[in-house]
């Protein structure tokens, strides 16, 4: 036995290794650390991504400005977007050891992609052209986060996840994986393959920066002519490689061998190319230790609560708070295997779980964020072995360094973590397997909830869209069985008709020539087929009615079996004489 192999064992029969559930969940700890590095480096963009969409706000400076009767002051804008920065570490930092320590999941916590969009260029608008300021919309995140932390602590919000029918529930673990893989496969958080289009939406692209649109920067002139892209699709292609082989590191060092050479300055795939952008980003990466208060965001909140917008805003971040938190935690844990075969909507710590969402959410809008939420990208440290909290606290450690490491993080390029993105994406999509395609009452929701989640840009829509459909088609299918069933028992006693009365739910047409009757009617149809075959052969052989005995039996069974389930081809008929 190697010295790592005899740490792990003393670990897993340590009090914090028992604690943690470490040999129960099959895992070790070094398989914890490193899926724990493999989760947060494909989060990593969040520290750059995040404080650029919460900047385009302006937050405090707009308010000053519009005081002081002057125009916004870039200085104040550049200090608020790096206060930004060390807000969205510490308020991940702070999510995560309670996620890891409470709830003891494998799950990181950062500011919700889509919400913080939603935050800022619909409610408070690019550089406070919304409905509400940013100080009130931070009111609303914090109302929001106390009603969550009610549902969760009640029971209500577990009663809620109950309602979500079970073919959205398994689509939802496919369309989380395909949302995150178009994330990495586009420009601005993965490869670039895929760029947006005036007139498809969406086209094949991975061209050069210097050869995208002056007048849409997120189209492009060319395509696959970007070194970043080439660069990107070497390193899916070692995940890829790596996993085929069954190594658990494969997301982990495929992400570290396109950061290493993106590194190297100043050549056509770098980081840091020679250009204005790429010398400030080298000069920034140089200092290597940085730290920056967050004076400007904390504590920016305003309680005006006579706004009207700002409600619709809060409802607006609650739903989808609450079902892209329910939806995401659900198929994390599927994915993991907590949840068991059951398939219920419960599993071990989701009480402590959905309570540290709703507390993550509270602590980031005090910070001056959006709804922070459960990480989908955690789903990638759970690939790489994954099971407890301390991937969590491995979490902490690094949003800690992140605080003060800021240059080195923030210059993970999106084209080294994109690729492990997609290989998530894959690996997630395997929950379709689950969905009964010849059903069209799973078929259809799941198919809905799993495409729209990528195709809107929100988990939370598509679970709303899935939900829709299953209930729309589910209502509609009883009504139309109760109907029928209605109708033939009117026309008994109206009509004092002889049809045989149907079980409930069956139909009330004895033959439909030439269509094929809904599954839930076919057994009734074939009874009635059958039956008419038989008379008809009575008569063509009998035509007299001398027979004495008509026997409707199947190839199978010539003994006089039940016909419910037999094919129609299989039915013959018997006549003695």
């Amino acid at each position: 036995m190697s010295s790592l192999q005899k740490m792990n064992t003393r670990f897993n029969d340590s009090v914090v290794g028992r604690y943690f559930k470490v040999a129960e969940r099959g895992s070790t700890l070094t398989t914890e650390i490193r899926a724990g590095f493999t989760t947060f480096l494909t989060m990593a963009y969040i520290l750059a991504v995040n404080p650029s969409i919460i900047g385009d706000t302006g937050g405090p400076c707009v308010t000053m400005a519009a005081e002081a009767g002057t125009d916004i002051d870039p200085e104040c804008l550049a200090d608020f977007k790096k206060d930004l920065v060390v807000a969205t570490a510490v308020a991940s930092l702070i999510a995560c050891l309670l996620m890891g320590m409470v709830a003891r999941l494998p799950f990181m916590l950062m500011p919700g992609m889509g919400m913080n969009a939603y935050f800022a260029y619909q409610v408070v608008g690019y550089m406070g052209s919304g409905s509400i300021p940013y100080e009130t919309a931070l009111t609303a995140v914090f109302v929001e986060g106390l009603i969550f932390l009610f549902l969760a602590v009640t029971g209500l919000r577990q009663y809620i996840a109950e309602l979500i029918p079970r073919p959205v529930r398994i689509a939802t673990s496919a369309g989380i994986g395909m949302f995150l893989a178009f994330i990495g496969f586009q420009t601005s958080n993965g490869i670039g393959l895929v760029t947006a289009d005036p007139a498809t939406l969406v086209t094949l692209g991975g061209c050069a920066p210097e050869n995208r649109s002056s007048e849409f920067p997120v189209t492009c002139e060319t395509k696959l002519d970007s070194p970043y892209l080439w660069i990107g699709l070497m390193g899916l292609f070692i995940m890829g490689l790596l996993s085929v082989r069954k190594w658990d590191l494969s997301l982990f060092l495929g992400i570290v061998f396109v950061t290493c050479i993106s590194w190297i300055p100043y050549t056509s795939f770098s980081q840091f190319p020679d250009t204005v952008l790429g010398n400030d980003r080298l000069d920034y990466f140089k200092q290597v230790i940085d730290f920056h208060s967050i004076s400007m965001t904390a504590g920016a909140l305003d309680f005006e609560f006579d706004n009207a917008q700002m409600w619709l805003a809060l409802l607006t971040f609650l739903y989808v708070d609450l079902l892209d938190t329910t939806g995401t935690l659900y198929s994390l844990c599927k994915f993991a295997g907590f949840i068991d075969e059951s398939d219920s909507v419960d599993f071990e710590g989701s009480y402590a779980a959905f309570s540290v969402d709703a507390v993550a959410t509270i602590i980031g809008s005090t910070l001056g964020l959006s709804p922070v939420t459960t990480a989908s990208e955690s789903g990638s440290g759970i690939v790489a072995g994954g099971r407890t909290g301390i991937v969590a606290l491995v979490g902490v450690v690094m949003f800690s360094l992140s605080c003060f490491f800021a240059p080195i993080i923030v210059n993970i390029p999106v084209w080294a973590t994109g690729p492990a993105l997609i290989m998530v994406g894959v690996l997630m999509s395997r929950a379709l397997a689950d969905v009964d395609w010849e059903d069209p009452l799973e078929a259809i929701p799941a198919f809905v909830t799993a495409t729209l989640m990528p195709f809107t840009y929100s988990i939370a829509y598509g679970l709303i869209g899935g939900i829709l459909v299953y209930v729309v088609l589910y209502t509609t299918n009883v009504a139309w069985d109760w109907s029928m069933w209605a109708f033939y028992w009117l026309v008994n006693k109206v009509f004092k008709a002889e049809w045989e009365m149907p079980e409930k739910g069956q139909t009330p047409i004895p033959r439909m020539a030439k269509n094929r009757l809904p599954h839930s009617f076919e057994s009734w149809n074939k009874q009635e087929t059958a039956k008419q075959r038989a008379a008809l052969s009575m008569k063509e052989l009998d035509p007299e009615g001398s027979a004495d005995v008509v026997t409707v039996t199947s190839k199978k069974d010539k003994e006089g079996e039940k016909v419910d389930d037999l094919a129609v081809d299989e039915i013959e008929t018997v006549i003695t004489i």
